[in-house]
């Protein structure tokens, strides 16, 4: 399909989809579910992100770089676009970001996991990616513009007052007002304060009697699964709550 482009959520399912299915693609390497979103204010988001990611997670690879998104997005000109993203948060709001940076003029496919939960495409082999490509659902303008606006109101950290404004996505997209109401956990109360998710990260941690992330990450799939967090990600607020102990190696 020569004027088909792919944007994948990561390297990882990039690298599962065989070529023959998306010999033209793009990674989404941006974590947009935390740190700066100056999106429509800022003209280096480029250079915020990164520094954000470097300060927060460590290094990037040199060669996997989060610029190759939003510098090759002028490739997805006149081409469908066919974008792989799962349900869980850390995929939803790098698919809201990669909508807003489309133009509009293209049109836009959703590949979604057969899977309907937040395991996403991890366990899927080649069969069954390429079901998922056939199943690729067009987006309509309501939609695309309902996702966009996720991602205004993920920027402003408001969600509950518009809820009826997720309607054309309810659909195609049953776990949207899960999602939503996860997104709103990961925003701090007050001042100081934690968020809800790390409150429930917390209670993860004590349960385990550990913060170490080799004994968490496993349960993140079934306990707090819903927000997509990698490994990186999951260091950093394990640290943060580390912290909170008086304990110098991190266990209870």
């Amino acid at each position: 399909m020569i004027n088909t482009i792919h944007i994948f959520n990561g390297d990882a399912l990039e690298a599962m989809v065989p070529a023959y299915l998306a010999a033209d693609r793009l990674v989404m390497r941006d974590c947009m579910m935390e740190g700066p979103m100056d999106l429509f204010q800022s003209s280096n988001h480029v250079a915020l992100r990164e520094e954000y990611l470097l300060d927060h997670f460590g290094p990037l690879p040199q060669n996997l770089p989060i610029a190759s998104f939003y510098e090759g997005e002028a490739r997805c000109s006149g081409k469908d676009v066919y974008l792989w993203f799962e349900y869980d948060v850390f995929c939803q709001v790098n698919f809201w970001t990669c909508l807003h940076f489309l133009s509009g003029q293209q049109a836009v496919y959703w590949v979604r996991p057969l899977d309907k939960s937040y395991l996403g495409f991890g366990s899927n082999n080649a069969y069954e990616l390429e079901i998922a490509f056939g199943r690729a659902i067009k987006l309509d303008q309501k939609q695309v513009e309902a996702f966009k606006n996720l991602l205004f109101w993920y920027q402003q950290k408001r969600f509950v007052e518009e809820n009826l404004a997720i309607i054309p996505l309810q659909a195609i997209f049953p776990h949207v007002q899960k999602v939503l109401h996860a997104c709103s956990a990961l925003f701090e109360n007050s001042e100081g304060a934690l968020s809800i998710f790390d409150q429930e990260l917390l209670s993860v941690c004590r349960k385990e009697g550990s913060f170490d992330i080799r004994k968490i990450f496993p349960k993140m799939h079934t306990t707090l699964g819903i927000y997509g967090m990698g490994d990186l990600q999951l260091e950093y607020h394990l640290a943060k709550l580390a912290q909170l102990t008086d304990l110098d190696d991190g266990t209870f």
